[in-house]
């Protein structure tokens, strides 16, 4: 009963070494075990247990070659590392050729016709001119009346003075008739004051004197037109001119806007009328002078996409080369609708590929400055060169600085 437990046992654990009963040697019951005989028992059951290898262990020698090793590998990694961080790369500054085009050419495009539009403004501003005002004399007339018998004549250049000391002279000489009592005979004369000025614009009957006993001299009316000198503020040719031609813009911006375009839709104005006229003329006295002007236009809508698509096509054919390409956008100016011509401008520049720039270093490693800029101006490419320092034989640490639109 204990033996079959104890089997059973066994049996169940399987994953434990299972040693076999040490096999009995034969003796005699009485003899006790030499020392031989007993170290060689053990030895026989030490051999039948199952047992699994134990792991190689790593000597000193090895470790150590391995820490060795594995400081040569960082050694080398790290030192790679500074050197090419530390290895001097130079940057040199190239411009190339690059050519400005300009082109006009029709189009063919369809277009759509808008009634005219008119449009004014009107500006005002300081006048900026000087006038001058020369002294005047001032004019009249002298009435002579003759009471003799005789006829009387008062030559030219005759002076009469007025109540007010102003001095007038006859403009020519008069002959005035013999009086019929009890009518007294009449002429009249032009005359003028002696001295210019505001001075010289008499009253009437400033004058009242009578000559040869018989002979009554008077103004009748007043003398005008006298003036005195002076400076005044005008109107300049360059005012009129300054504010024409900012009128002209506004109503140039402005007109555009006045127009009902489609989407998508651009606009061309055609036979326009501009009209100004000013309030005062050049010269004129004034503090300031207005200026109304007037512009009418007739429009000419057309797709401001189909524009685009024509006009590039049209000027890729003035490219230069193959290696030549567009920097920036065409500049399209419609110039005319009737046909429909326009002006296009834009800009080919040389292009330096990737493969182009290494065989440039490669040509150029290892140069002084003067020699690798002489070097690249003479490819015909390259319009400006900028090299500052002396050029490492590696041509991996020569790169290129494209500029262009200088």
């Amino acid at each position: 009963m204990h033996v079959e437990e104890k089997e059973a046992k066994l049996a169940g654990t399987s994953t434990e070494p299972v040693s076999e009963p040490l096999t009995p040697l034969a003796h005699s019951e009485s003899e006790p075990l030499s020392q031989e005989e007993a170290d060689e028992i053990f030895l026989n059951a030490v051999s039948e247990i199952p047992t699994q290898p134990l792991p190689k262990l790593t000597t000193r020698e090895e470790i150590q070659a391995l820490l060795f090793l594995s400081i040569l590998v960082l050694s080398f990694i790290v030192g790679s590392f500074i050197a090419l961080i530390t290895y001097p790369t130079v940057t040199i500054d190239l411009v190339p050729i690059s050519k400005h085009v300009s082109l006009t050419t029709q189009l063919t495009l369809p277009v759509r016709t808008i009634a005219p539009v008119t449009l004014t403004k009107t500006a005002t501003a300081p006048t900026t001119g000087k006038g001058h005002q020369d002294a005047t004399r001032a004019g009249g007339t002298l009435s002579f009346y003759n009471g003799l018998f005789t006829q009387q004549t008062i030559p030219i250049g005759t002076i009469f003075t007025g109540k007010d000391g102003v001095e007038v002279t006859t403009d020519e000489s008069v002959t005035i008739p013999a009086a019929n009592p009890p009518q007294f005979a009449e002429t009249t004369v032009t005359a003028h004051t002696l001295n210019s000025g505001a001075a010289g614009n008499i009253q009437a009957g400033d004058i009242n004197i009578t000559v040869s006993n018989g002979v009554l001299v008077k103004n009748t009316s007043a003398f005008h037109g006298g003036r005195d000198a002076r400076d005044f503020q005008a109107v300049s040719q360059s005012d009129l001119d300054n504010l024409t031609t900012k009128l002209q813009q506004q109503l140039t911006q402005a007109l555009p806007h006045q127009f009902l375009l489609r989407s998508g839709e651009a606009l061309q104005t055609t036979n326009c009328l501009f009209k100004a006229t000013p309030n005062h003329q050049p010269g004129a006295e004034a503090r300031e002078v207005t200026v109304n002007a007037s512009k009418t236009c007739e429009g000419i809508a057309y797709s401001q996409d189909e524009l685009e698509r024509s006009a590039t096509p049209a000027f890729t054919t003035t490219r230069p080369g193959t290696n030549y390409l567009l920097e920036g956008d065409i500049q399209i100016n419609v110039t005319s609708v009737s046909p429909f011509t326009v002006s296009l401008r834009g800009l080919w520049v040389y292009h330096l590929s990737q493969d182009y720039e290494q065989f440039l270093a490669q040509q150029i490693a290892g140069d002084t400055p003067e020699q690798a800029r002489s070097y690249l101006l003479q490819t015909g490419f390259i319009t400006q060169a900028t090299v500052t320092q002396n050029l490492p034989k590696d041509p991996d640490h020569i790169h290129f600085l494209v500029l262009v639109g200088w």
